[in-house]
Protein backbone atom coordinates (compact mmCIF):
# COMPACT_ATOMS: atom_id res chain seq x y z
CA UNK A 1 0.00 0.00 0.00
CA UNK A 2 1.32 3.44 -1.06
CA UNK A 3 0.31 6.33 1.43
CA UNK A 4 0.72 10.03 -0.43
CA UNK A 5 -0.24 13.01 0.94
CA UNK A 6 0.08 16.04 -0.78
CA UNK A 7 -1.22 19.78 -1.12
CA UNK A 8 -1.02 21.91 -4.66
CA UNK A 9 -2.67 24.96 -5.77
CA UNK A 10 -5.34 24.59 -3.28
CA UNK A 11 -6.06 20.68 -3.74
CA UNK A 12 -5.54 18.58 -0.72
CA UNK A 13 -5.26 14.95 -1.55
CA UNK A 14 -4.54 11.62 0.41
CA UNK A 15 -4.49 8.98 -2.24
CA UNK A 16 -4.10 5.23 -1.23
CA UNK A 17 -3.28 2.35 -3.83
CA UNK A 18 -3.95 -0.95 -3.49
CA UNK A 19 -3.38 -3.89 -5.53
CA UNK A 20 -3.35 -3.31 -9.92
CA UNK A 21 -6.27 -0.28 -9.05
CA UNK A 22 -5.02 2.96 -8.60
CA UNK A 23 -6.14 7.02 -9.20
CA UNK A 24 -4.57 8.40 -11.69
CA UNK A 25 -3.01 11.36 -10.38
CA UNK A 26 0.08 11.96 -13.02
CA UNK A 27 -1.05 15.83 -13.47
CA UNK A 28 0.31 17.71 -10.63
CA UNK A 29 -1.92 20.45 -11.30
CA UNK A 30 -5.41 18.32 -10.86
CA UNK A 31 -3.63 15.54 -8.89
CA UNK A 32 -6.73 13.13 -9.70
CA UNK A 33 -9.95 15.52 -9.72
CA UNK A 34 -10.90 17.12 -12.68
CA UNK A 35 -13.77 19.88 -13.17
CA UNK A 36 -15.38 20.98 -16.17
CA UNK A 37 -15.38 23.71 -16.75
CA UNK A 38 -12.44 24.39 -14.89
CA UNK A 39 -14.04 27.41 -12.92
CA UNK A 40 -17.45 25.31 -11.93
CA UNK A 41 -20.56 28.51 -11.92
CA UNK A 42 -23.07 29.09 -9.04
CA UNK A 43 -26.54 27.57 -10.24
CA UNK A 44 -24.86 25.87 -13.37
CA UNK A 45 -24.48 21.68 -14.28
CA UNK A 46 -20.32 21.01 -13.97
CA UNK A 47 -18.49 17.63 -14.31
CA UNK A 48 -16.19 16.01 -11.71
CA UNK A 49 -14.18 13.19 -13.08
CA UNK A 50 -11.91 10.52 -11.64
CA UNK A 51 -10.02 8.49 -13.63
CA UNK A 52 -9.11 4.51 -12.46
CA UNK A 53 -5.90 2.94 -13.80
CA UNK A 54 -5.92 -1.01 -13.61
CA UNK A 55 -2.65 -2.37 -14.17
CA UNK A 56 -3.06 -5.95 -14.27
CA UNK A 57 -2.11 -6.76 -17.72
CA UNK A 58 -4.72 -9.94 -18.06
CA UNK A 59 -7.96 -8.98 -16.34
CA UNK A 60 -10.92 -5.84 -15.86
CA UNK A 61 -11.75 -4.83 -12.30
CA UNK A 62 -15.01 -3.98 -11.42
CA UNK A 63 -14.82 -0.92 -9.21
CA UNK A 64 -17.14 1.46 -7.55
CA UNK A 65 -16.68 4.76 -7.15
CA UNK A 66 -18.69 7.35 -5.18
CA UNK A 67 -18.36 11.09 -5.15
CA UNK A 68 -19.65 13.08 -1.88
CA UNK A 69 -21.66 16.21 -3.58
CA UNK A 70 -23.78 13.79 -5.65
CA UNK A 71 -25.48 10.78 -4.20
CA UNK A 72 -24.90 7.11 -4.88
CA UNK A 73 -21.96 5.55 -6.47
CA UNK A 74 -21.18 4.32 -10.10
CA UNK A 75 -19.58 0.59 -10.81
CA UNK A 76 -17.72 0.05 -14.12
CA UNK A 77 -15.05 -2.79 -14.89
CA UNK A 78 -11.93 -0.25 -15.57
CA UNK A 79 -10.35 -2.69 -17.80
CA UNK A 80 -6.96 -5.00 -18.27
CA UNK A 81 -3.80 -2.73 -18.29
CA UNK A 82 -6.40 0.43 -18.97
CA UNK A 83 -7.42 3.26 -17.49
CA UNK A 84 -11.67 4.18 -16.75
CA UNK A 85 -13.12 7.49 -16.57
CA UNK A 86 -15.79 8.10 -14.28
CA UNK A 87 -18.07 11.05 -14.65
CA UNK A 88 -20.46 12.37 -12.36
CA UNK A 89 -22.57 15.24 -12.45
CA UNK A 90 -23.10 18.07 -10.09
CA UNK A 91 -24.82 21.68 -9.86
CA UNK A 92 -23.49 23.96 -7.15
CA UNK A 93 -25.74 26.02 -5.22
CA UNK A 94 -23.16 28.09 -3.63
CA UNK A 95 -20.15 29.84 -4.71
CA UNK A 96 -16.70 29.73 -3.18
CA UNK A 97 -13.98 26.52 -1.92
CA UNK A 98 -16.56 23.28 -2.15
CA UNK A 99 -14.78 20.33 -0.61
CA UNK A 100 -15.51 17.29 -2.17
CA UNK A 101 -14.40 13.49 -1.73
CA UNK A 102 -13.90 10.89 -3.98
CA UNK A 103 -14.26 7.22 -2.66
CA UNK A 104 -12.91 4.36 -4.95
CA UNK A 105 -14.13 0.81 -3.56
CA UNK A 106 -11.97 -2.44 -4.93
CA UNK A 107 -11.65 -5.56 -3.56
CA UNK A 108 -12.99 -4.35 0.04
CA UNK A 109 -10.63 -1.54 -0.16
CA UNK A 110 -11.45 2.20 -0.27
CA UNK A 111 -8.67 4.55 -2.19
CA UNK A 112 -9.80 8.08 -1.46
CA UNK A 113 -8.95 11.50 -3.21
CA UNK A 114 -10.25 14.93 -1.96
CA UNK A 115 -10.01 18.16 -3.06
CA UNK A 116 -11.34 21.58 -2.67
CA UNK A 117 -13.10 23.45 -5.46
CA UNK A 118 -13.17 26.92 -6.49
CA UNK A 119 -16.73 27.99 -7.33
CA UNK A 120 -17.52 31.27 -8.70
CA UNK A 121 -20.54 33.26 -8.70
CA UNK A 122 -20.18 34.37 -12.82
CA UNK A 123 -18.42 33.45 -15.83
CA UNK A 124 -14.25 34.46 -15.81
CA UNK A 125 -12.34 34.23 -18.36
CA UNK A 126 -8.24 34.05 -18.27
CA UNK A 127 -7.06 33.30 -21.90
CA UNK A 128 -3.52 32.83 -22.50
CA UNK A 129 -1.35 32.90 -25.49
CA UNK A 130 -0.10 29.75 -25.43
CA UNK A 131 -0.92 26.17 -23.84
CA UNK A 132 0.62 23.91 -27.02
CA UNK A 133 3.92 23.39 -24.53
CA UNK A 134 3.78 21.17 -21.92
CA UNK A 135 5.24 23.34 -19.24
CA UNK A 136 2.24 25.38 -20.11
CA UNK A 137 0.16 22.85 -18.31
CA UNK A 138 1.50 24.24 -14.63
CA UNK A 139 -1.18 27.36 -15.28
CA UNK A 140 -3.82 26.42 -12.56
CA UNK A 141 -6.50 29.13 -13.89
CA UNK A 142 -5.73 29.62 -17.50
CA UNK A 143 -9.28 28.51 -19.28
CA UNK A 144 -8.73 30.18 -22.79
CA UNK A 145 -5.63 28.70 -24.55
CA UNK A 146 -4.31 27.85 -27.49
CA UNK A 147 -3.83 24.11 -27.96
CA UNK A 148 -1.96 22.88 -31.17
CA UNK A 149 -2.65 19.56 -31.58
CA UNK A 150 -5.54 16.59 -31.08
CA UNK A 151 -3.46 15.76 -27.74
CA UNK A 152 -3.41 19.42 -26.30
CA UNK A 153 -6.78 19.68 -26.96
CA UNK A 154 -8.17 16.80 -25.63
CA UNK A 155 -5.60 17.47 -22.25
CA UNK A 156 -6.96 21.34 -21.67
CA UNK A 157 -10.57 19.95 -22.22
CA UNK A 158 -10.29 17.07 -19.77
CA UNK A 159 -9.31 20.40 -17.31
CA UNK A 160 -11.92 22.20 -18.25
CA UNK A 161 -10.72 25.26 -20.64
CA UNK A 162 -11.71 25.89 -23.89
CA UNK A 163 -8.79 24.59 -26.24
CA UNK A 164 -9.06 27.30 -29.44
CA UNK A 165 -6.88 27.25 -32.25
CA UNK A 166 -4.61 30.27 -33.45
CA UNK A 167 -5.66 32.56 -35.92
CA UNK A 168 -3.88 35.26 -38.12
CA UNK A 169 -5.05 37.91 -40.17
CA UNK A 170 -4.66 37.37 -43.79
CA UNK A 171 -4.32 41.13 -45.35
CA UNK A 172 -4.21 39.61 -49.28
CA UNK A 173 -7.87 37.20 -48.81
CA UNK A 174 -11.03 38.14 -49.87
CA UNK A 175 -13.61 38.18 -47.11
CA UNK A 176 -14.84 34.64 -48.17
CA UNK A 177 -11.47 33.02 -48.40
CA UNK A 178 -10.56 34.86 -44.89
CA UNK A 179 -13.90 33.17 -43.28
CA UNK A 180 -12.45 29.77 -45.03
CA UNK A 181 -9.36 30.10 -42.87
CA UNK A 182 -10.66 31.18 -39.75
CA UNK A 183 -12.84 27.71 -40.16
CA UNK A 184 -10.27 25.68 -41.21
CA UNK A 185 -9.95 22.99 -38.65
CA UNK A 186 -13.07 23.42 -36.70
CA UNK A 187 -15.42 20.49 -35.93
CA UNK A 188 -17.72 19.43 -33.54
CA UNK A 189 -17.13 22.08 -30.21
CA UNK A 190 -17.74 19.64 -27.71
CA UNK A 191 -14.91 17.33 -29.00
CA UNK A 192 -12.31 19.04 -31.28
CA UNK A 193 -11.38 22.76 -30.66
CA UNK A 194 -13.75 24.60 -29.02
CA UNK A 195 -12.88 28.05 -31.05
CA UNK A 196 -10.09 30.25 -32.29
CA UNK A 197 -8.42 33.37 -31.28
CA UNK A 198 -7.52 35.61 -33.65
CA UNK A 199 -3.92 37.44 -33.31
CA UNK A 200 -4.49 40.58 -34.35
CA UNK A 201 -6.56 43.27 -35.21
CA UNK A 202 -6.88 46.38 -35.14
CA UNK A 203 -6.58 49.53 -37.22
CA UNK A 204 -7.28 53.50 -36.49
CA UNK A 205 -9.92 54.39 -39.43
CA UNK A 206 -12.96 52.76 -38.74
CA UNK A 207 -14.18 53.69 -42.45
CA UNK A 208 -11.26 51.42 -43.59
CA UNK A 209 -12.16 48.66 -40.86
CA UNK A 210 -15.26 48.31 -42.33
CA UNK A 211 -13.91 48.07 -46.03
CA UNK A 212 -10.93 45.76 -44.67
CA UNK A 213 -11.70 41.98 -45.72
CA UNK A 214 -10.50 40.09 -43.16
CA UNK A 215 -13.30 42.46 -41.45
CA UNK A 216 -15.87 41.24 -43.40
CA UNK A 217 -14.39 37.48 -43.20
CA UNK A 218 -15.04 37.71 -39.44
CA UNK A 219 -18.53 38.75 -39.48
CA UNK A 220 -18.92 36.21 -41.91
CA UNK A 221 -17.17 33.72 -39.89
CA UNK A 222 -19.55 34.75 -36.80
CA UNK A 223 -22.99 34.41 -38.75
CA UNK A 224 -22.01 30.71 -40.27
CA UNK A 225 -20.29 29.37 -37.04
CA UNK A 226 -21.89 31.22 -33.65
CA UNK A 227 -21.39 27.52 -31.93
CA UNK A 228 -17.56 28.53 -31.67
CA UNK A 229 -16.27 30.62 -28.96
CA UNK A 230 -14.27 33.26 -31.06
CA UNK A 231 -11.73 35.47 -29.18
CA UNK A 232 -9.96 38.36 -30.79
CA UNK A 233 -7.06 40.51 -29.74
CA UNK A 234 -7.28 44.24 -30.49
CA UNK A 235 -4.03 45.78 -31.04
CA UNK A 236 -3.59 49.08 -30.52
CA UNK A 237 -7.11 51.01 -30.05
CA UNK A 238 -10.50 49.55 -29.99
CA UNK A 239 -12.48 50.89 -32.71
CA UNK A 240 -16.30 50.64 -32.48
CA UNK A 241 -16.56 48.73 -35.79
CA UNK A 242 -14.98 45.52 -33.42
CA UNK A 243 -17.44 46.55 -30.72
CA UNK A 244 -20.46 46.22 -32.91
CA UNK A 245 -20.14 42.97 -34.06
CA UNK A 246 -18.96 41.57 -29.96
CA UNK A 247 -21.55 40.05 -27.63
CA UNK A 248 -23.02 41.90 -24.70
CA UNK A 249 -26.41 42.03 -23.35
CA UNK A 250 -28.48 42.41 -26.23
CA UNK A 251 -26.54 40.40 -28.60
CA UNK A 252 -26.34 37.06 -26.30
CA UNK A 253 -25.69 34.51 -28.69
CA UNK A 254 -24.36 35.94 -31.69
CA UNK A 255 -20.65 37.90 -32.20
CA UNK A 256 -17.28 38.17 -30.91
CA UNK A 257 -17.31 36.11 -27.57
CA UNK A 258 -14.70 38.26 -26.31
CA UNK A 259 -12.31 40.64 -27.11
CA UNK A 260 -8.60 40.70 -25.75
CA UNK A 261 -7.49 43.96 -25.45
CA UNK A 262 -3.77 44.20 -25.32
CA UNK A 263 -2.13 46.99 -23.24
CA UNK A 264 1.27 45.79 -22.82
CA UNK A 265 3.44 48.44 -21.00
CA UNK A 266 6.58 46.50 -21.60
CA UNK A 267 5.96 47.69 -26.14
CA UNK A 268 3.91 51.11 -25.10
CA UNK A 269 6.37 51.91 -23.10
CA UNK A 270 9.32 51.09 -25.63
CA UNK A 271 7.58 51.81 -28.66
CA UNK A 272 5.06 54.40 -28.23
CA UNK A 273 7.82 56.31 -25.71
CA UNK A 274 4.65 56.80 -23.43
CA UNK A 275 5.41 58.06 -19.95
CA UNK A 276 1.78 58.19 -18.85
CA UNK A 277 0.91 54.14 -19.78
CA UNK A 278 -1.97 53.82 -17.56
CA UNK A 279 -3.69 56.36 -20.11
CA UNK A 280 -3.77 53.33 -22.78
CA UNK A 281 -5.77 51.53 -19.94
CA UNK A 282 -8.23 54.40 -19.93
CA UNK A 283 -8.68 54.33 -23.63
CA UNK A 284 -9.31 50.81 -24.53
CA UNK A 285 -11.79 50.81 -20.81
CA UNK A 286 -13.95 54.04 -21.92
CA UNK A 287 -14.28 52.79 -25.45
CA UNK A 288 -15.32 49.41 -24.21
CA UNK A 289 -17.97 51.03 -21.61
CA UNK A 290 -19.17 53.20 -24.44
CA UNK A 291 -19.87 50.48 -26.70
CA UNK A 292 -21.70 48.60 -24.31
CA UNK A 293 -19.03 45.26 -24.04
CA UNK A 294 -17.06 45.93 -21.51
CA UNK A 295 -18.45 42.70 -19.65
CA UNK A 296 -17.80 40.89 -22.70
CA UNK A 297 -13.84 42.38 -22.75
CA UNK A 298 -10.46 41.76 -20.86
CA UNK A 299 -7.50 43.45 -20.88
CA UNK A 300 -4.43 41.31 -22.22
CA UNK A 301 -1.09 42.09 -20.27
CA UNK A 302 2.48 41.41 -21.51
CA UNK A 303 5.11 39.67 -19.31
CA UNK A 304 7.68 39.31 -22.09
CA UNK A 305 9.76 41.36 -24.39
CA UNK A 306 11.98 44.26 -24.37
CA UNK A 307 13.96 42.99 -21.06
CA UNK A 308 16.76 44.92 -22.08
CA UNK A 309 14.72 48.82 -22.27
CA UNK A 310 11.68 48.30 -19.70
CA UNK A 311 12.10 45.28 -17.41
CA UNK A 312 8.85 44.29 -15.66
CA UNK A 313 8.44 43.29 -12.20
CA UNK A 314 5.86 41.13 -10.57
CA UNK A 315 4.95 44.46 -8.60
CA UNK A 316 4.13 46.27 -12.19
CA UNK A 317 2.30 43.20 -13.07
CA UNK A 318 0.00 43.33 -9.79
CA UNK A 319 -0.35 47.08 -10.44
CA UNK A 320 -1.74 47.02 -13.55
CA UNK A 321 -4.24 44.25 -12.74
CA UNK A 322 -5.29 46.77 -9.75
CA UNK A 323 -5.66 49.19 -12.02
CA UNK A 324 -7.75 47.12 -13.86
CA UNK A 325 -9.81 46.14 -11.21
CA UNK A 326 -10.50 49.68 -9.46
CA UNK A 327 -11.00 51.00 -13.20
CA UNK A 328 -12.73 48.65 -15.05
CA UNK A 329 -14.82 46.09 -12.34
CA UNK A 330 -17.02 45.11 -14.84
CA UNK A 331 -14.87 42.77 -16.58
CA UNK A 332 -15.15 39.50 -16.69
CA UNK A 333 -11.19 38.50 -16.09
CA UNK A 334 -7.57 39.12 -17.84
CA UNK A 335 -5.47 37.73 -20.26
CA UNK A 336 -1.08 37.42 -20.67
CA UNK A 337 0.81 37.50 -23.52
CA UNK A 338 2.31 34.74 -23.11
CA UNK A 339 3.93 31.55 -22.06
CA UNK A 340 7.05 31.40 -23.67
CA UNK A 341 8.37 34.57 -21.89
CA UNK A 342 11.70 35.01 -20.86
CA UNK A 343 10.98 36.12 -17.63
CA UNK A 344 9.58 32.72 -16.35
CA UNK A 345 9.21 33.69 -12.91
CA UNK A 346 6.10 36.02 -13.89
CA UNK A 347 4.10 33.18 -14.93
CA UNK A 348 2.71 31.79 -11.32
CA UNK A 349 2.98 35.44 -10.26
CA UNK A 350 0.00 36.04 -13.86
CA UNK A 351 -1.73 32.88 -12.54
CA UNK A 352 -1.71 33.81 -8.76
CA UNK A 353 -3.36 37.21 -9.84
CA UNK A 354 -6.22 35.67 -10.98
CA UNK A 355 -7.26 33.88 -8.26
CA UNK A 356 -6.55 36.78 -5.65
CA UNK A 357 -8.30 39.76 -7.58
CA UNK A 358 -10.55 38.07 -9.58
CA UNK A 359 -12.27 34.01 -8.06
CA UNK A 360 -11.52 34.96 -4.15
CA UNK A 361 -13.22 37.76 -2.63
CA UNK A 362 -12.13 41.59 -3.64
CA UNK A 363 -13.05 44.24 -1.22
CA UNK A 364 -13.47 47.78 -2.37
CA UNK A 365 -14.90 51.35 -1.30
CA UNK A 366 -15.27 54.20 -4.03
CA UNK A 367 -15.75 57.76 -2.36
CA UNK A 368 -18.89 57.93 -4.01
CA UNK A 369 -20.36 55.45 -1.82
CA UNK A 370 -20.54 57.41 1.23
CA UNK A 371 -23.87 58.55 1.57
CA UNK A 372 -26.13 60.82 2.72
CA UNK A 373 -29.94 60.91 3.57
CA UNK A 374 -29.82 64.89 3.46
CA UNK A 375 -27.54 67.20 2.06
CA UNK A 376 -28.82 70.25 2.59
CA UNK A 377 -28.29 69.67 6.87
CA UNK A 378 -28.24 72.57 9.62
CA UNK A 379 -26.21 71.88 12.74
CA UNK A 380 -28.62 69.92 14.92
CA UNK A 381 -30.35 68.05 12.59
CA UNK A 382 -30.30 64.27 12.66
CA UNK A 383 -29.45 62.75 9.18
CA UNK A 384 -28.55 58.97 8.23
CA UNK A 385 -25.38 58.19 6.75
CA UNK A 386 -24.45 55.04 4.14
CA UNK A 387 -21.02 53.63 4.28
CA UNK A 388 -20.93 51.61 0.76
CA UNK A 389 -18.98 48.35 0.88
CA UNK A 390 -18.57 46.19 -2.64
CA UNK A 391 -16.78 42.71 -3.15
CA UNK A 392 -15.51 42.43 -6.63
CA UNK A 393 -14.80 39.20 -6.71
CA UNK A 394 -16.36 35.55 -7.59
CA UNK A 395 -16.99 34.36 -4.43
CA UNK A 396 -19.01 35.64 -1.28
CA UNK A 397 -17.05 36.95 1.79
CA UNK A 398 -18.24 36.67 5.25
CA UNK A 399 -17.11 38.46 8.75
CA UNK A 400 -15.87 41.46 6.87
CA UNK A 401 -15.53 44.17 9.46
CA UNK A 402 -16.45 47.69 8.48
CA UNK A 403 -15.80 50.84 10.87
CA UNK A 404 -17.67 54.19 9.92
CA UNK A 405 -15.59 57.13 11.54
CA UNK A 406 -16.75 60.84 11.68
CA UNK A 407 -13.62 63.33 11.61
CA UNK A 408 -11.40 60.81 13.42
CA UNK A 409 -13.91 59.25 16.07
CA UNK A 410 -15.69 56.05 15.79
CA UNK A 411 -19.43 56.32 14.95
CA UNK A 412 -20.52 53.05 13.87
CA UNK A 413 -19.03 49.18 13.58
CA UNK A 414 -20.77 46.64 11.70
CA UNK A 415 -19.68 43.08 10.83
CA UNK A 416 -20.85 42.82 6.85
CA UNK A 417 -21.59 39.76 4.03
CA UNK A 418 -20.82 40.60 1.10
CA UNK A 419 -22.11 38.52 -1.74
CA UNK A 420 -20.37 38.03 -5.11
CA UNK A 421 -21.99 39.59 -8.04
CA UNK A 422 -24.14 36.59 -9.50
CA UNK A 423 -24.95 36.21 -13.17
CA UNK A 424 -28.41 37.92 -13.34
CA UNK A 425 -27.74 40.18 -10.06
CA UNK A 426 -27.33 43.75 -10.31
CA UNK A 427 -23.71 45.13 -9.04
CA UNK A 428 -25.00 47.04 -5.87
CA UNK A 429 -22.97 48.00 -2.61
CA UNK A 430 -23.65 46.30 1.09
CA UNK A 431 -24.16 49.45 3.42
CA UNK A 432 -23.39 50.33 6.45
CA UNK A 433 -25.71 52.65 8.30
CA UNK A 434 -25.38 55.00 10.87
CA UNK A 435 -27.76 58.17 12.33
CA UNK A 436 -25.50 61.47 13.14
CA UNK A 437 -26.37 64.38 14.89
CA UNK A 438 -25.06 67.79 12.77
CA UNK A 439 -22.91 70.16 13.73
CA UNK A 440 -21.99 73.18 12.28
CA UNK A 441 -19.06 73.40 9.73
CA UNK A 442 -17.08 70.78 7.16
CA UNK A 443 -16.86 67.33 8.69
CA UNK A 444 -14.84 64.43 7.03
CA UNK A 445 -16.50 61.03 6.76
CA UNK A 446 -14.42 58.00 6.52
CA UNK A 447 -15.07 54.05 5.59
CA UNK A 448 -12.84 51.36 6.69
CA UNK A 449 -12.69 47.50 5.56
CA UNK A 450 -10.57 45.12 8.04
CA UNK A 451 -11.23 41.82 7.17
CA UNK A 452 -10.90 38.91 9.46
CA UNK A 453 -9.51 36.31 6.92
CA UNK A 454 -7.24 36.14 3.44
CA UNK A 455 -9.81 38.62 1.77
CA UNK A 456 -7.67 40.69 -1.18
CA UNK A 457 -8.65 44.42 -0.25
CA UNK A 458 -8.37 46.87 -3.59
CA UNK A 459 -9.07 50.20 -1.82
CA UNK A 460 -9.95 49.57 1.97
CA UNK A 461 -10.15 53.27 2.70
CA UNK A 462 -12.71 56.32 1.55
CA UNK A 463 -13.26 59.49 2.45
CA UNK A 464 -16.08 62.17 1.73
CA UNK A 465 -16.49 66.03 3.65
CA UNK A 466 -19.98 67.43 3.69
CA UNK A 467 -20.60 70.74 4.84
CA UNK A 468 -23.39 71.50 7.80
CA UNK A 469 -25.11 74.84 8.05
CA UNK A 470 -25.10 77.05 11.39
Amino acid sequence: MLLRFCCCFGLLLLSVVYGQISIDQSDPVTNGISVRPLLPIQGRPCEIAVTLCNSDMQHAHEVSVSLSLVPGAKSQKVPANGSLPFVFQWTPQKNGYQPVVVNAVFAGKTHTVSALIPVVSRPLYFPWFGGHTPEARSLRFANIVLSGSDENHAYWRSRGALPCLWKGVDLQASAEKYTGQLAEGLGDPAVGPAGIMIDEMGGYAPEEILKADFFNGLKLFLERYPQHFTALWVCGSLHWPYCNITRNVYRKDKGISLLMLECYSNFQVVELRSQRRFAYYDQRIDMARQQDVITNSVMTLGIDGHQDKFNLTAYEIEDEVRYIRRHAPEMPGVGFFHFETKSPELIPVADELCRRYFIEPLLQVWPEDLQFSRRDVKAGEIIDVYAGVYNLGGMDADNIETRLFVDGKLLKKETLHLPALTETGAPRAVQLKAAWKAKKGYHTFRVEIHPKGKETVLDGIAEQTIRVKP
